[in-house]
């Protein structure tokens, strides 16, 4: 019984490493994908200029994004979008 519980312990380790060694690999491939986007996005005239002010400290990192959590953001009513196709039928 000892041997077999030994044998059994050796392939589950066995197991353990092949995992353990797949995961770096794969966690390095991902790593590897992110930062050649990051390059891609940081590259563009346009919509890099985000990044570059992020990484820069040009801007404050929350604060692009702060209006996502505020309170004071309400939806339009179907009053007022009533309201507005009305104006707009009335000026066509």
């Amino acid at each position: 019984m000892s041997e077999h519980t030994n044998n059994a312990n050796s392939a589950v380790l066995q197991t353990a490493r092949f995992l353990k060694t797949k995961v770096k690999k794969e966690t390095r491939k991902m790593k590897d994908s992110i930062a050649q986007k990051n390059e891609r996005w940081h590259g563009k005239r346009m919509h890099g200029q985000l990044p570059r002010n992020l990484d820069e400290k040009l801007v404050e990192i929350e604060q692009p994004y702060r209006w996502l959590k505020s309170d004071d953001i309400k939806g339009e009513t179907e009053s007022t979008i009533v309201a507005a196709q009305d104006k707009a039928n009335s000026t066509n």
